[in-house]
């Protein structure tokens, strides 16, 4: 790879800087709702283009503590949380089930909301929860926030749309040059985990290969790149690293309807274990060659040949 992929096109600047304005745009928001400026937030977008990570970045390099939540949230487990910390910030997402539900929806506008004090000019948001069970029974007055993500855009139906007057909501729109750039950007800066490294230099093969598959009408994920790390880091610990391409352009397309048989893309899979080994064992051809075959089916000359095309695109 030639040391000028090794960063960013102008294009892919500009594409960067226009997102960053809008994450920008994200961590204010969970800034001043963190800080008591708002009572709430509602992020909503496409999945996999960084809201709930900009809004737990901002909370965490900030030093505020939040409670988060997700997963599931009924109505009477969300009450018992505000009561038992009635000034805490919750933080939840892929907030859906709720604006399905009718009783977290009032449990909603009433936390978000309320009368300010003729004196203080505080805002008093008294909360009244009544079931059948004593035990699920909650008066008290929230003093918090509430930070939400989700997929859709907050209905029109009269409940959501009153919970909508009440906080801050902001939709995360994308550009696919924009995500892209994004994702070039964290792949420059390489792949850790508790599992392993990848280096910038491969970390980059897999999003070229990734933004070369992925079919125009389909947005990035940067989730499915994330997996695909992950992934490449398993199959080489595994000794399957000649299927990476395959296992990507699944999880690209959703389907095991795939094929990877031109001779170029085996002779990137062939110089791919190559790269591997020499990282792996340095010059050490003892456990190189053997470890080479079983991968490859293949002899000393081809490996050499390999470290060669190597050598020639990082030249």
């Amino acid at each position: 790879m030639k040391t000028t992929d090794l960063k960013l096109t102008p294009d892919e600047e500009r594409a960067l800087a226009h997102l960053e304005e809008k994450y920008e745009d994200i961590r204010n928001l969970t800034e001043l709702v963190a800080t008591g400026y708002s009572t709430g937030f509602y992020c909503h977008g496409w999945g996999g283009i960084g809201k709930s990570f900009n809004i737990l970045k901002t909370l965490e390099e900030k030093a505020h503590k939040y409670t988060l939540l997700n997963t599931r949230l009924s109505a009477p487990g969300f009450a018992k949380s505000m009561k038992e910390n009635s000034k805490g910030l919750f933080v939840i997402e892929d907030i859906e089930n709720v604006f399905d539900e009718k009783p977290a929806l009032n449990l909603l506008r009433s936390s978000l909301w309320g009368q300010r004090d003729q004196k203080t000019g505080k805002m008093i948001r008294p909360i009244t929860y009544t079931t059948g069970h004593d035990k699920w029974n909650f008066d008290f007055i929230f003093e918090g926030a509430i930070i939400a993500t989700g997929n859709r855009a907050i209905g029109d139906i009269p409940e959501l749309q009153a919970i909508k007057t009440r906080i801050e909501v902001y939709q995360l729109e994308t550009e696919r040059d924009e995500v892209l750039a994004v994702a070039k950007k964290i792949a420059l800066g390489g792949f850790r985990s508790d599992k392993g490294c990848l280096p910038p230099a491969k970390c980059l093969e897999l999003f070229d290969f990734y933004k070369a598959n992925l079919p125009p009408a389909k947005p990035p994920d940067l989730r499915t790149l994330d997996k695909a790390y992950s992934r490449h880091l398993g199959l080489q610990a595994s000794g399957k690293v000649d299927r990476w391409q395959r296992l990507l352009l699944a999880a690209i397309h959703g389907s095991s309807q795939v094929t990877v048989e031109t001779p170029a893309l085996r002779l990137a899979n062939v110089d791919a274990i190559a790269a591997d080994l020499r990282s792996k064992y340095g010059g050490d051809f003892q456990r190189i060659l053997p470890e080479w075959k079983t991968l490859t089916g293949q002899g000393k000359t081809a490996y050499y040949d390999a470290l060669k095309r190597l050598d020639k695109r990082r030249a």
